[in-house]
């Protein structure tokens, strides 16, 4: 039987307003996520989710702790390389526990229930700095031409017009693939569901997979790992992307992967 009109309509009116209430917080999931349950709830890799759940079965993990730095989202990718996911089907989160003194503020995450394999970490903390091991492939900065570079970014700027603003972090070859690490934005008006205006921008990190034709790109496959709003600024400065091999291709087995404590440095 399908909940009355009335229910439906006040609970995402609820959501809308606890979204609004954590919104202020930081790094909290969008009213765009929260209208979409299945995000957190899919186990089976299908298109219409970002995260994959747990495997209640898999006794694997990753834990590490971060000094003098608030991490904000911690998100681990299974590496393509594993030939049970070649298209990083397999993205977890984790959200991390702040704690500390007033001298001293401790980070500390957990991924549990991870199957067997190789993941690529990537940390946000709260004043938008991004620490990432995206196995991407061999450096492009050799490997293009200038015409194949502008059409490359020409096809990324283009796949999808909803996000207005794009930036390109890093790019790698992989073989007869191109893996491109992109990040997009979205202001000015957004709307809720519900028809309301959404007070903040929306941000969005994926990885693309190009093939070369000719001196033009195909695009053969795109994988969102991050989408949640923020608040409203004067600015809506991109991530500051900081690449550390250490945080790429982790092997995880049977058990929890511990990492220790991470350096993690903060660059201008």
């Amino acid at each position: 039987m399908k909940p009355p009109l009335l229910i439906v309509c006040l609970t995402a009116l609820a959501l809308a307003s606890a979204a609004d209430a954590q919104y202020q917080k930081g790094f909290v999931p969008s009213p765009w996520e929260l209208f979409k349950p299945e995000h957190d709830k899919s186990t089976d890799g299908g298109s219409g989710r970002i995260y994959t759940a747990p495997d209640a079965s898999a006794t694997g993990g990753i834990e590490g702790k971060v000094e003098d730095v608030e991490l904000g989202m911690c998100i681990a990718i299974e590496s393509p390389t594993i030939a049970a996911d070649p298209e990083r089907i397999r993205v977890y989160r984790a959200v991390p526990d702040i704690g500390g003194d007033d001298k001293k503020v401790i980070s500390t995450f957990k991924f549990t229930g991870l199957p067997t394999g190789k993941y690529d970490l990537v940390l946000i903390d709260r004043t938008r700095h991004m620490w990432e091991g995206l196995v991407l492939g061999e450096d492009s900065s050799s490997k293009f031409s200038p015409t194949q570079q502008t059409n490359l970014t020409t096809r990324i700027n283009v796949a999808d017009t909803y996000w207005n603003q794009r930036t390109i972090h890093r790019i790698g070859v992989d073989g007869e693939r191109v893996l491109v690490f992109v990040e997009r934005l979205r202001v000015g008006l957004i709307l809720k569901q519900s028809g309301e205006k959404f007070g903040g921008y929306q941000r969005r990190l994926e990885i693309i997979e190009l093939h070369q034709a000719a001196d033009d790109w195909q695009m053969a496959r795109t994988r969102h790992f991050y989408r949640l709003g923020e608040p409203a600024e004067t600015t809506t400065p991109f991530l500051k992307d900081i690449h550390l091999a250490a945080l790429g291709g982790i092997r995880v087995v049977d058990s929890v992967k511990q990492l220790g404590t991470l350096d993690l440095k903060i660059t201008k």
